[in-house]
């Protein structure tokens, strides 16, 4: 009889667990069922849908085209024209992680389309975007992993190996105060020397961020 009676307290617990569990995850975790269109991308991770909804891409950054105060980032405009062609004028489909605004009122999410492609995984997979780790995320570890596998592909942005500076800024940023801006890359005698294009050096500067 007491053992029955302990398999049955067993059996409860495991099922409030479950049940606290699940809870708790979609809390966590949640997802619209409603289908958005996207009227239009205005950078590479971020798009709007009717309603003039503003949409951050949830762990994916893309190289800058839109800030006023900075030049377009190498490789900017190819990431803004692949978004586009990917998601524009289509039916999308949002999840939403733990915060879904941003400080600037963006809502924060990741992106479906009807036929299951998600869109922030496939902008890192495909090399348009790197994996943005400031924050966890419930699919950070995944997208380490995408980035990693599109730089080994050497896909998209990592497609030009003469134009990567990541094993060189990974040696230069040893040294204490380096200036990775462009005008501090220009009047270094070591990269004044290598005559790195303007679009290079914007590159490096979007890299030095992360």
């Amino acid at each position: 009889m007491i053992t029955i009676r302990r398999t049955r307290r067993r059996s409860e617990m495991k099922k409030s667990v479950g049940v606290a569990l699940f809870l708790l995850l979609s809390s966590i975790f949640c997802y619209s069922q409603d289908w958005r269109t996207c009227v239009k991308v205005v950078d590479g991770d971020t798009i709007e849908l009717d309603g003039k909804e503003i949409v951050r891409l949830i762990g994916v950054d893309t190289p800058e085209t839109k800030d006023p105060r900075k030049p377009v980032e190498y490789f900017g405009k190819e990431a803004s024209e692949f978004t586009k062609k990917l998601v524009e004028g289509k039916k999308v489909r949002l999840e939403y992680d733990q915060t879904k605004i941003d400080r600037y009122g963006r809502t924060l999410a990741y992106i479906f389309l009807e036929d299951k492609t998600f869109v922030n995984a496939e902008i890192i997979l495909q090399g348009y975007g790197f994996a943005y780790t400031k924050y966890p995320f419930i699919y950070m570890e995944k997208f380490r992993l995408y980035e990693k596998q599109a730089r080994e592909l050497e896909k998209g942005l990592w497609a030009d190996r003469k134009k990567e500076p990541s094993e060189i800024l990974r040696r230069v940023k040893k040294i204490q105060g380096a200036d990775f801006s462009p005008q501090g890359l220009e009047v270094s005698t070591t990269w004044r020397s290598l005559n790195w294009p303007e679009s290079f050096l914007n590159y490096c500067q979007f890299l030095h961020r992360y």
